[in-house]
């Protein structure tokens, strides 16, 4: 997975620097490209503001630390919060002189012209920049932070037809293949069909045209749009209160309090191929070899991609949405003939290509074909979903822990495994791969829905080629005794000695097992002995 780096970052080597403020963006040079300035805040109080380009913006989130221009993974001194929303509230777009001095000193007089959202629910009162609540329910790729500064949005990217309680969405040639995901699709089907969803678009749009800016020196145009379907919804958020006061930093998931107008969403795009007969396929038609580097340089210069169809991929966590009622979502792949799917395609993320490099420069501008540079483009992903019931608590209190979750997986164990059989049928494991106070650990937690407990399984270990392999055939296989318990000294040789401990299961709740999850991380931190 690569990792974006500034190019232009201004600190010295070394230094840490929090992201402190984001400003509405404004455009530059002779195709008007779309630049916003950043504002971060080094340990010892220096400030600097640089500038990128606006369809970075899905991985802006404030209050993250960056070192030599990339981001660290950490948010130090924030407080999580779930907050739940009645129907009767007050929502208002203000300035962000609303917000108070003791939970975000911002400054600078364009700071503060920034719009924020303020809710006002009983003796709650939330704020929220409208720029986190851009980038929360809208921006979760470059692709979609480039439509929503278009006044004809989505024209040839892609078409939606809806009947009934169905969307059919049809996604062009223009859009690459391997980015579009179930929840991308989502997103934009709320966009085109759902009334507060469009309508909260829109103003988005209204907001960035209302004049031109032709001097750097000139404040833009402050963004502004309302969180749509908040009434009887819920956020999961991230931030900094005081009192009846909370400041919201990130908003890291969304409930929407009214019924979704479809439950069934189907999308395809003409490169979706399903294999036919031998060798290995993709969703794009090809057999792809990962071609990322493992860092991309972005500038902040304009700079046209010479192609948006093959994109330097870059994974992104994002905003998670849910529903009152699940939305069944299909991804539509057509026959494909011939062996391995047609390897022999290029455009949109397909065919068979190779890159050694470990850092190459790319850029996130929409003037597509006319420059060098490859594109680069955010693939969203949601580390933990889709899951069985009886990963629900673990998965839960990991959300309360402080700790990043960098991939999940859900598979079923071996029928070689020396644990018995769920329902007559092979157990679902879940592994989930983390960083915690700058460190990677796995956990592993196997279906105990029958009472019958394997604890979890907690370890510090360098990410094994095969994961899943490694942990079912080497400890699952391996590791569990004839009674269905860990062989603490056969995990000493499969683990090679790595730290590792146990979690044991209790009739708990959320708030204990997140306790008891987090005391151990701690434990196995400090056992480990690394710095």
């Amino acid at each position: 997975m690569a990792k974006i780096t500034l190019k232009n970052w201004p600190f010295s080597e070394g230094t840490r620097a929090r992201l402190h403020w984001i400003r509405s963006p404004y455009q530059v040079g002779e195709n008007r490209q779309w630049r916003m300035t950043i504002v971060f805040i080094a340990e010892d109080g220096d400030i600097k503001e640089i500038r990128v380009p606006w369809g970075m913006v899905p991985m802006f989130r404030l209050g993250e630390i960056y070192c030599d221009g990339q981001s660290t993974g950490e948010f130090p001194g924030l407080e999580r919060r779930s907050i739940r929303f009645s129907k009767s509230l007050d929502v208002s777009v203000c300035e962000s002189i609303v917000i108070p001095r003791e939970l975000c000193r911002l400054g600078s007089k364009w700071n503060l012209q920034e719009k924020c959202v303020q809710v006002v629910d009983g003796d709650l009162k939330v704020i929220v920049p409208c720029l986190e609540i851009i980038r929360a329910y809208f921006a979760t790729t470059r692709l979609m932070a480039s439509e929503m500064l278009s006044p004809d949005s989505f024209n040839g990217i892609c078409s939606s037809n809806m009947e009934n309680d169905k969307v059919h969405l049809m996604f062009s040639n223009k859009v690459a293949a391997n980015i579009i995901t179930s929840g991308l699709a989502t997103r934009i089907a709320l966009v085109l069909e759902d009334r507060e969803f469009n309508q909260s678009w829109r103003q988005i749009w209204a907001s960035a045209s209302q004049g031109e800016r032709t001097s750097l020196r000139e404040p833009a145009n402050p963004l502004w749009c309302y969180p749509p379907a908040i009434r009887k919804g819920s956020w999961d958020a991230v931030g900094i209160g005081k009192g009846n006061t909370f400041f919201v930093m990130r908003i890291e998931r969304f409930r929407i309090g009214q019924m979704p107008p479809f439950l069934r969403l189907h999308y395809e795009h003409p490169l979706f191929r399903e294999t036919n007969g031998v060798g290995t396929g993709n969703s794009s038609g090809g057999t792809v070899i990962n071609d990322n580097p493992k860092e991309v340089e972005v500038g902040p210069e304009p700079a046209a991609p010479k192609s948006l169809t093959s994109p330097q991929i870059v994974e992104l966590e994002t905003c998670t949405a849910s529903f009152l009622r699940t939305i069944d979502v299909i991804k539509i792949k057509k026959k494909s003939e011939g062996l391995g799917g047609g390897c022999g395609e290029k455009t949109g993320g397909a065919g068979v290509r190779n890159h050694n490099g470990q850092t190459k420069e790319g850029t996130l501008d929409c003037e597509a074909g006319v420059g060098a540079l490859p594109a680069v483009e955010f693939k969203d992903v949601s580390p933990i979903k889709n899951l069985n019931d009886a990963f629900k608590k673990l998965t839960k209190a990991l959300e309360y822990i402080d700790l990043k979750i960098l991939w999940c997986a859900q598979e079923s164990a071996p029928e070689s495994c020396k644990l018995p059989l769920l329902d007559g049928n092979p157990r679902q494991y879940l592994s989930v791969y983390f960083l915690f106070a700058g460190r990677r650990f796995f956990l592993h937690e196997v279906d105990n829905s029958d009472r019958h407990s394997l604890s979890t399984l907690v370890y510090e270990k360098e990410l094994p080629l095969g994961l899943t392999v490694f942990f079912s055939q080497d400890l699952l296989v391996k590791c569990v005794t004839g009674g269905g318990h860990w062989d603490a000294t056969l995990l000493d040789i499969h683990l090679e000695e790595s730290a590792y401990c146990f979690v044991k299961h209790r009739k708990a709740t959320v708030e204990s097992w997140k306790q008891r999850l987090n005391n151990a991380l701690i434990n196995l931190k400090l056992k480990s002995g690394k710095p």
